[in-house]
């Protein structure tokens, strides 16, 4: 009596092993490139659910309402603060290690009045992750745009 038996040699599983390390390598640097462009889109994405929601907090309450970093020695890369008056309303958290933001003008804070318009001529972000650059704008209505202007 014969018996087949079904399964995979060493040499088989070996040669699997191999091209599966070979393709992660070859896979890894898109990967990270990804990695990086999914974290930006996070911070920058924070930050401008921070003004959206001081915006509507400062048209439904009318009044105003300031948006400023959290740390002013670190900028606003370091957290974002929503205040009424010296009432601290909301904190949003810092950006992940490797971001830089930077406003226009070295703006602290930026004041939404009771229509949820800003003074001015508004405030520009500029943010950088790597090789990664993104822009916020806040037009003097209260609109926040992610491209384009005002």
């Amino acid at each position: 009596m014969r018996r087949f038996l079904h399964g995979f040699t060493l040499v088989e599983l070996m040669v699997a092993l191999a091209l599966v390390g070979i393709l992660a390598t070859l896979a890894a640097p898109a990967f990270q490139g990804s990695m990086e462009r999914s974290r930006a889109d996070s911070d920058i994405n924070e930050l401008r659910m921070a003004l959206s929601f001081a915006r509507l907090e400062a048209i439904n309450k009318s009044r105003s309402i300031t948006v400023a970093a959290t740390d002013a020695d670190e900028g606003w890369a370091a957290g974002v603060t929503v205040k009424q008056g010296d009432t601290v309303v909301r904190e949003f958290s810092a950006m992940k290690s490797g971001a830089q933001l930077q406003a226009e003008g070295d703006e602290t804070e930026i004041i939404f009045d009771n229509l949820g318009g800003v003074d001015g001529d508004g405030v520009n972000f500029a943010y950088t992750r790597g090789d990664t650059n993104k822009s916020l704008k806040v037009c003097p209505t209260g609109r926040i745009l992610m491209a384009g202007d005002c």
